[in-house]
């Protein structure tokens, strides 16, 4: 887990989305932002939670190489 803070304000706002945007295209199976139930979920059962990444992240991939 990986907390920044980016500050206040409009462009705060921009700058921090943009950001995530940029993370998100980056390395797909992240799992990126903030919600309630991502916090739930993370604080309830983080073996699971980081489980379900590596998940995705194994899943892009074996897309990624039966599309070669």
């Amino acid at each position: 887990m990986i907390e920044l803070d980016l500050g206040r304000g409009k462009s705060s706002e921009r700058e921090a989305s943009s950001f995530l945007q940029n993370l998100a295209a980056q390395i797909p199976w992240i799992i990126v932002g903030y919600s309630d139930e991502l916090k739930e979920a993370y604080a309830k059962d983080r073996q699971a939670f980081v489980a379900a990444v590596q998940e995705r992240k194994s899943s892009y991939f074996n897309k990624a190489s039966s599309n070669s």
